[in-house]
């Protein structure tokens, strides 16, 4: 087992919907949104995410690439993320386990769903022009997923992932609806953990 994984076994990172008696999300293409990324950060880090044949026209996505260049900038962008007082520990780390699980419950295949959506769907949403159909669609998923999770905290009101998760999408709508995309990290709510460290952040 990949150490991300043992410790997401430790430290929970997914809320957990228990059925499908919750109004779920299906059918959604997630990955729409990651070849547009691949076609608008075309070469990246030293590599190809996108690449087309200039004799046959033919278009090649790398969506491996995509995925860890997304993995790398939402890294990037919670380092030194603040963490609370609770009765539980969540993950202090994004990995490509949780953007395949994003993946998975927009398409119906998952009951699981990472407290850190809102954040990497904040990620995807900074890394497309402004107003164009691609934020838009971030904007609508996001608030789909968002839906769940509201109904989700309706039966589980103490689940302290689900509770980053709604703190966070009030920050992040507000941005996205403005066309913020400065948001930093600071101003995110802190992730739930049993024995915080105050100031987690690179010395």
């Amino acid at each position: 087992m990949h150490l991300k994984q043992f410790c997401e076994i430790l430290n929970r990172v997914y809320i957990r919907f228990e059925d499908k008696s919750y109004t779920l999300p299906t059918n959604r293409n997630f990955s729409y949104l990651l070849k547009s990324i691949a076609k608008f950060h075309p070469y990246v880090d030293g590599v190809f995410l996108y690449e087309k044949d200039s004799s046959t026209g033919q278009e090649y996505i790398y969506l491996k690439r995509v995925k860890r260049f997304l993995l790398k900038k939402t890294s990037q962008y919670i380092l030194g993320i603040s963490q609370r007082q609770a009765d539980e520990t969540m993950a202090s780390f994004v990995s490509l386990r949780q953007i395949r699980f994003i993946n998975d419950f927009l398409e119906g295949d998952s009951l699981a769903l990472p407290a850190y959506t809102v954040i990497i769907f904040y990620v995807l949403f900074c890394l497309f022009p402004d107003n164009s159909p691609e934020q838009i669609t971030c904007k609508n998923y996001l608030d789909l997923i968002r839906k769940s999770v509201h109904e989700y905290v309706l039966y589980h009101p103490d689940d302290e992932l689900a509770y980053f998760f709604e703190e966070c999408y009030e920050l992040v709508f507000h941005a996205m609806e403005e066309g913020n995309i400065n948001l930093t990290i600071s101003e995110f709510p802190g992730i739930p953990r049993e024995h915080p460290i105050e100031n987690d952040s690179p010395t």
